[in-house]
């Protein structure tokens, strides 16, 4: 019996230490992948001061997103570029901050009295901005999302969970809709 005795004690002790480290690693693990669960929280106050500055790069020549910079065939040289911003995540990085966004820019331009819109393009967009949010704010760079984005691409421009989060959100169709701000810039009345 005391054999029996000697025995059960390296067993037991074998199968709390197995279950100790199997505790640990899926502790481990859910630390190391709980980014993915839960979306990037974005403070709503450096969101909003934010904005104008992106909305300007974006609707301006130098911001344009999509492939074609000639007027729209549409819309016409009268056209408008409204764009429509998701702001994923904010993230300082040395003295500036990187912002990580999904935008939706389209031509508009106001005819009879109803909106015609023209060409639109959605992207993945990380820019970074001067590290003031005062007026002196501005881009400084910008990097849009390639036409056969590699997964790789949004892990180097997102943190893991902004990465997951704008993979989720492009695969759900839920890109920034910028119809209702064209028909305001355009002095239209909303859509009924």
């Amino acid at each position: 019996m005391n054999g029996k005795r000697r025995l059960r004690r390296p067993v037991l002790l074998a199968a709390v230490t197995l279950a100790l480290l199997i505790g640990a690693g899926g502790t481990w693990a859910y630390a190391e992948y709980a980014e993915y669960l839960a979306a990037p929280t974005v403070d709503p106050a450096q969101s909003r001061a934010l904005l104008p500055v992106i909305d300007r790069y974006l609707t301006s020549d130098q911001g344009m997103i999509g492939d074609d910079a000639a007027a729209d065939p549409q819309t016409g040289p009268d056209g408008t570029t409204v764009c429509a911003e998701r702001i994923i995540e904010i993230r300082p990085s040395g003295h500036s901050l990187l912002v990580g966004l999904l935008a939706t820019c389209g031509d508009y331009r106001s005819g009879g009295g109803s909106l015609v819109s023209g060409e639109s393009a959605s992207e993945a967009v990380e820019l970074t901005l001067s590290p003031d949010s005062g007026p002196g704010t501005r881009v400084t760079a910008a990097v849009y999302e390639p036409d056969d984005v590699p997964a790789s691409w949004y892990r180097a421009h997102f943190s893991r969970a902004g990465a997951a989060e704008v993979s989720r959100l492009e695969m759900a169709g839920s890109d920034p809709d910028p119809t209702a701000k064209a028909r305001a810039a355009l002095g239209l009345p909303a859509a009924p």
